[in-house]
C-alpha cells in the first residue's frame, strides 16, 4: 500500500473515532496543512497557521498523527 494512502486512512480512522469524522487537509503553493476538526473562527488565517505543516502530504499527515491538532 502507498504510504500516503496508509497515513490518510490512519488519519481518517482517528478523525472518525475521536472527532466526529472531521479532518481538514489543505494544499497551498509550497506546503500542506492539516488538522482534526474544522478551522472556523473569525480569524481563519490564524487557525490555518496553527495547523500542522509539511512539504509533502506524507510529512504533514505524519506530523498530525504524532501531534494531533484539533479545532
Amino acid at each position: 500500500m502507498n504510504t500516503e494512502i496508509g497515513l490518510f486512512q490512519l488519519a481518517q480512522d482517528y478523525a472518525n473515532t475521536r472527532h466526529n469524522g472531521h479532518l481538514t487537509i489543505m494544499k497551498f503553493t509550497g506546503k500542506w496543512r492539516a488538522c482534526f476538526g474544522t478551522p472556523w473562527s473569525e480569524n481563519i488565517r490564524e487557525d490555518i497557521s496553527k495547523m500542522v505543516e509539511g512539504n509533502t502530504l506524507e510529512a504533514c499527515l505524519l506530523k498530525l498523527l504524532k501531534n494531533p491538532v484539533k479545532f
